[in-house]
């Protein structure tokens, strides 16, 4: 989140002389700005959420599309499992028993910006001036304020190993390189995944070629 706050006044004052016109402007300004960071990792198993889902499921929340602040809404991680369970049954994704190495992952990266901003411009001109009188003429205040949500989010799914295994017992830690985790080895592996896809986007070399 950034945060910007403007806030400028000008005043102008006149006085006027037989041969000539004296005028003196007067401006302040006053800018201020704010941004914060804020990054965490959550690790679940979708049997979990559907049994027990948090904080009493989806009574109360925006269910569908939030086109005013996106993050808020749907955000179309339902497309991401869609296709993830295709893949695993009908793609042929399933972990065998004596398979070495990670189970199959996916993941997925949605980016999400909302600016809100707006601007207040009061002016006041005053009457014209008597012959000798030294006064203010004019005063005006200019108001601006800007904030922008930057959110990203980054899923990542895991099938476990073997269909036979229960991973509810055992929980680990990951610490990768961009992230770390707390969960059974299924949910490990999609955070080891989504830790892969960071560090693929940080380190990625953009090659250009001219064939002129």
């Amino acid at each position: 989140m950034k945060l910007d706050n403007q806030l400028s006044a000008s005043t102008s004052f006149l006085d006027k002389f037989p041969a000539r016109l004296f005028e003196l402007g007067v401006d302040a300004s006053l800018d201020r700005s704010r941004q914060n960071t804020r990054e965490f990792t959550v690790t679940d198993k979708v049997d979990n959420l559907i049994a027990h889902p948090p904080y009493g499921g989806c009574r109360g929340k925006i269910v569908g599309p939030n086109y005013i602040y996106p993050i808020a809404g749907q955000i179309g991680v339902e497309g991401m499992l869609h296709n993830f369970v295709y893949l695993s049954l009908l793609g042929n994704l399933a972990a065998k028993k004596d398979a070495t190495g990670s189970a199959p992952t996916i993941t997925e990266t949605l980016n999400f910006e909302t600016t809100i901003s707006g601007t207040a411009s009061p002016k006041v001109v005053f009457n014209p001036l008597p012959e000798r009188s030294f006064r203010l003429a004019e005063a005006g205040l200019v108001a601006e304020t800007k904030r922008i949500d930057t959110h990203k989010v980054i899923i990542g799914l895991s099938i476990p190993e073997s269909a036979n295994s229960d991973f509810r017992d055992a929980r680990g830690q990951y610490e990768g390189q961009f992230l770390s985790a707390t969960g059974d080895p299924t949910s490990l592996n999609a955070a080891r995944a989504v830790d892969r896809s960071i560090a693929r986007k940080a380190f990625q070399t953009v090659v250009q070629i001219n064939t002129n």
